[in-house]
């Protein structure tokens, strides 16, 4: 309780660490916090942080920033979003509302681009990363069979179209293929049948452009 008490959306600076802190937490001891952290998700990690835009992201036209870039206020969201991660690889419980809420709001998230208030009041490099840690929460609770199970086609398509976002979230579709060779074959094949890039499936020429 301490620890919730002191998040303040207004400070994202110090907010990192509680995060973290809380994430793991929830995760490696659910029976005691996984509960309490029901009140922490709903009313500061979402209506408070996520949910809102406090500062005005730089206007640059990049699509991508590196670490040291990136505002405070997007590296807490990014943080609040693996919270949410690691409270539902702690509950493994697929029955659960939290579980559907918080897929469909990473789900809106990569609908809108990564500009969840759809305010217009971030980067384009801060939508990118906010697309990258969406896309990248869901395939992480796709490793968990209890949560594989309720991710719908749909949901899984908004995560297969970030793959032509940004190589970074490439190199982590990769490292997660390597962890589950058995699924790279029927998840290519529906991939390739719904990439916007491959409209030609005997051009030889294209494919090898979406290897590359």
């Amino acid at each position: 309780q301490p620890l919730s008490r002191s998040l303040n959306a207004d400070v994202p600076e110090q907010l990192i660490t509680p995060l973290v802190s809380l994430g793991h937490i929830s995760m490696l001891a659910p029976d005691q916090f996984a509960s309490p952290m029901k009140s922490v998700v709903a009313n500061f990690i979402v209506k408070d942080l996520l949910m809102n835009d406090r500062s005005t992201g730089e206007k640059n036209g990049k699509l991508w920033s590196p670490d040291e870039e990136v505002s405070p206020e997007v590296l807490a969201k990014v943080q609040a979003i693996k919270l949410l991660v690691r409270w539902l690889l702690g509950m493994k419980n697929n029955q659960s509302k939290s579980a559907n809420s918080t897929l469909r709001l990473l789900s809106a998230m990569l609908v809108s681009e990564g500009d969840l208030t759809e305010q217009k009041r971030i980067s384009k490099s801060d939508m990118s990363r906010l697309r990258l840690a969406a896309g990248s929460a869901i395939m992480k609770l796709a490793q968990e069979p209890c949560y594989h199970e309720i991710i719908t086609p749909e949901q899984f398509q908004l995560c297969a179209l970030v793959i032509n976002d940004i190589y970074d979230f490439l190199v982590t579709v990769e490292k997660l293929l390597s962890l589950l060779p058995e699924y790279v074959v029927p998840y290519m094949i529906h991939l390739l049948a719904h990439d916007p890039d491959f409209t030609k499936p005997q051009d030889v020429d294209q494919l090898r452009d979406v290897k590359e």
